[in-house]
């Protein structure tokens, strides 16, 4: 999930994907 998080944050730069993906 780290890996992914920091993806999906540093990509969209929004909460909504980091929750959808948690």
């Amino acid at each position: 999930p780290k890996k992914a998080r920091s993806t999906f944050q540093g990509d969209s730069g929004g909460p909504l994907l980091c929750a959808g993906v948690a």
